[in-house]
């Protein structure tokens, strides 16, 4: 963790210095506009810096105190409104080296300074619809999900599915309070959790929880671990889910019976699981091994990329999360580069996929595809 704070500090440091370069930012006593522009930069790049140095370099060792997570939310702010600046002024600069070759000098100096006006703008867009869409109530998404090999004694089950909620400095206990309040009120048959429940350790976070305790569907509580529990404190974590009535699928089933028939929900740890000592490597046929053959087969497993392994075991459905959608533009056109299963239902061959786009959000408070998501699927039992 370390190293991995060390070379962000490094990263963001060339690319701060490259944004400040482009609005002229610098120590120059003749001008006062570069002046007040290096001040601002650099106060701008130690605001972004609080959060990298005390996740990463101090394991969240300044934590606890008002002042603290005031601070995070701080960095965590300066973070979005950086990353957004970063790539408009990187398109900016693409567009203004091809009018370089067909441009003359003062139509170059007139896109010069008004294009970085409109950087600054844009950029002042894109946070604020953003602030507003992180820090909206999460909303209902209500789908039903048609399976062939459903029996008839599930036709109509519903699972309600949380996702990436990302405990931390913005989202605590009432967040959480409120995504339980509106869970219990949907009354779904089962719950599952497909993992990136926190951003914190257990110890710390298990007391956001406790909300979770009071939902209690007859077909149970199921919890996979994401990539990021295993940033911080993946054993910790499935404990405290365990406490909070959670069942946790590692690699392992549970088997549901009505009436005679047969429904398996399954789960697999997230393949970051590798970080650690004796990890419990991801394993969909360990998950599959004891399933009957007619019963419908369901599989949790965080990250949607390994839907082929699923796919590969005969299972009908999985439910995901890990993407955000993208969480907030530009990266919600920029992650399709890297995901190809970003949010919603797919047909991958003989079975589905659903992937939930986070119930919160991680890192920068920004959100510009929406609020985050609460996801009711009920399961039919008929053919599309």
């Amino acid at each position: 963790m370390l190293v991995r704070g060390l070379v962000v500090t490094l990263i963001l440091s060339f690319m701060n210095l490259y944004i400040a370069n482009r609005f002229k930012a610098r120590i120059d006593p003749g001008n006062l506009w570069a002046c007040l522009a290096a001040l601002f930069f650099f106060l701008f790049f130690v605001a972004q810096m609080f959060w990298p140095v005390n996740g990463f370099i101090l394991r969240g060792l300044l934590s606890g105190s008002p002042l603290i997570e005031m601070l995070t939310r701080i960095s965590f702010v300066a973070l979005g409104i950086f990353s957004c600046l970063l790539i408009y002024t990187m398109a900016r600069d693409l567009v203004y080296i091809a009018l370089s070759f067909i441009s003359k000098d003062a139509a170059l100096r007139f896109y010069g300074i008004y294009s970085l006006i409109f950087v600054m703008g844009l950029t002042s867009v894109n946070v604020l619809v953003g602030l507003s869409g992180a820090l909206s109530v999460p909303v209902v998404h209500r789908l039903d999900v048609p399976l062939a090999k459903l029996a008839p004694a599930f036709d109509g089950l519903t699972i309600a599915q949380l996702s990436d909620i990302h405990i931390d400095s913005f989202l605590g206990k009432d967040f959480l309070d409120g995504v339980a309040k509106t869970v219990k009120e949907l009354n779904p048959d089962m719950l599952v959790l497909t993992g990136d429940i926190a951003d914190t350790y257990s110890t710390e976070g298990i007391a956001e929880i406790a909300a979770l305790r009071e939902i209690t569907p007859p077909y149970g509580k199921y919890y996979v671990t994401g990539n990021h529990e295993y940033y911080w404190d993946a054993k910790g974590w499935e404990s405290a889910m365990t406490q909070t009535g959670f069942t946790v699928l590692t690699n392992s089933h549970s088997l549901i019976e009505k009436d005679g028939q047969h429904l398996a929900i399954a789960g697999v740890p997230d393949p970051t699981s590798v970080v650690i000592k004796e990890p419990p490597l991801t394993n969909f046929a360990a998950a599959r091994a004891g399933i009957p053959d007619e019963a419908v087969k369901i599989i949790l497993s965080h990250q949607p990329q390994l839907v082929r392994l699923a796919q590969q075991e005969g299972f009908d459905l999985q439910l995901s999360g890990h993407t955000h959608a993208g969480q907030y533009f530009p990266f919600t056109l920029i992650i399709r580069l890297f995901q190809k299963y970003t949010h919603g239902l797919y047909n991958v061959k003989d079975m589905k996929l659903y992937v939930n786009k986070g119930t919160g959000f991680w890192g920068p408070p920004l959100r510009t595809g929406g609020a985050g998501e609460i996801t009711l699927l009920t399961l039919r039992a008929r053919k599309e």
